[in-house]
């Protein structure tokens, strides 16, 4: 059975070919970039830490995931349609390099860490898609919207096309309709993982939305057993509550561990295919405030810690590694009023004075950017969902050798990741907190 990682984020890319790499008014040799070079021209794993500590600063230390590729892609699309200020502010949002273009990166970037689905396959695969929604009635109240139809430019949707291969719909959105008609976009580019990311309510008083669909499925490279609840392991939480729970059993698994000089530990379990892996970091056995430890030690410094992860050559051991069953939904929304554009110093695009002339002739602004999420983690592999809506409002079996064998209990929190090994881009990133009888109920995500 084969487990998913989904992750929709408004507006992100699809479906590239290399024709898509010479695309805007600049060339850009990327050709002569590695993959590792490409993402590091990017801020997407900077991004990745920064949404996930905004996230937890402000939603409180639980269970919590994000995805910045989501995210990044999204306000790529949106640059297309920036004008002046607001360009250049995306543009140094997105990129590190001034040497590159945004449109020519992104483009080559998720080409190389998409790989296409194959129904019944071991090897695990991610997928980029996107679309775009504009509304066609006028029946809101006043309040809502301009009380007229909202027109994309035709050189926006031509380009969001090219790019990013984000298709164009124009809705009543004021129709019940129109709501499931995007919300069944989102569940069929996700493969069924995520169902509903909008309501009626708030999709009324929109003009314009971005949806992106972001889809991961992976089954373990190394043979893994599931076993029941037993006395012998316990999984204790933030609070110090510790219980009893299933648990994945990786047995004579023969890699290299990351170890740092604080105690913690890091470590891979590789998807079939060797293009994925789940990164862990776990704390120093002496931890006493793992709260503290998460947000100040781990998050901080797990750029780095991916990097050394990936490119770690020290000497290997035979491992045993044992983890619980979890899986577990997050959310988080923001507007003009919430912190987290401010933390990623995104703020401005919720103001009616934002420069977006080259998305429609009627001047509009960010109203609403939500992002729903989800993950799944057992036997079988790793599920995850990251769903973004961007709304807008007009607005005035072989014999092995013999290694040195360790044990790896993990039975505390512990932060993660999904990344992309050649480029080393992290897809998903979060933290285990906590398992709860909820948590539990998922057994599997089919």
């Amino acid at each position: 059975m084969s487990l998913r990682c989904v992750s929709i984020f408004a507006l992100m890319a699809c479906c590239l070919s290399p024709a898509y790499l010479s695309a805007g008014s600049q060339s850009v040799d990327v050709e002569g970039l590695s993959p590792v070079r490409l993402q590091e021209a990017t801020s997407i794993n900077a991004m990745s830490t920064e949404l996930l500590a905004a996230r937890l600063d402000h939603g409180g230390l639980s269970n919590a995931m994000v995805s910045s590729v989501s995210l990044y892609y999204a306000l790529a699309i949106l640059t297309e349609g920036a004008d002046k200020e607001t360009r250049d502010l995306l543009n140094q949002r997105l990129m590190r390099s001034e040497d590159s273009e945004l449109n020519v990166l992104a483009p080559a970037l998720a080409q190389a860490i998409t790989s296409p689905f194959i129904d019944g396959g071991p090897q695990g695969a991610f997928s980029l898609s996107n679309s775009l929604w504009s509304n066609s009635g006028n029946d809101a109240p006043p309040s809502c919207h301009s009380g007229r139809p909202f027109e994309f430019r035709e050189s926006f949707l031509a380009r969001g096309l090219a790019l990013y291969g984000a298709n164009h719909q124009s809705l009543d959105f004021a129709s019940p309709d129109a709501t499931g008609a995007i919300n069944a976009w989102i569940k069929e580019q996700t493969r069924e993982l995520i169902s509903e990311v909008i309501d009626q309510e708030v999709l009324k008083c929109l003009d314009w939305t971005i949806v992106n669909a972001a889809t991961f499925e992976g089954g373990w490279a190394e043979s893994t057993q599931r076993l029941p609840r037993y006395d012998g392991y316990r999984f204790t939480d933030l609070e110090g509550v510790s219980q009893t729970a299933e648990t994945i059993r990786v047995t004579d698994y023969v890699a290299p561990i990351a170890s740092f000089p604080d105690g913690s530990t890091a470590f891979e379990l590789p998807f079939s295919g060797g293009k994925y892996a789940f990164v862990v970091h776990t704390a120093p056995e002496n931890t006493v405030d793992m709260g503290s430890w998460l947000i100040q030690d781990s998050l901080p410094g797990f750029q780095a810690l991916v990097k050394s992860v990936l490119s770690n050559s020290n000497s290997p051991n035979q491992l045993t590694i044992q983890m619980p069953v979890f899986a577990f939904s997050d959310s988080i929304e923001m507007d003009k009023e919430s912190p987290l554009p401010r933390a990623l110093d995104i703020d401005r695009l919720f103001s009616p004075t934002v420069e977006f002339g080259r998305l429609s002739e009627q001047p509009s602004f960010v109203r609403i950017i939500r992002q729903d999420t989800r993950l799944g983690f057992n036997e079988n592999g790793v599920s995850a969902a990251a769903v973004t809506f961007i709304g807008g409002r007009v607005g005035v079996t072989s014999v092995r050798r013999s290694f040195p064998r360790r044990e790896i209990v993990v039975d505390r929190p512990f932060s993660f990741a999904i990344v992309e090994r050649s480029t080393g881009t992290i897809l998903f990133h979060g933290v285990l907190t906590s398992l709860d009888a909820t948590q539990q109920a998922v057994q599997t995500v089919q």
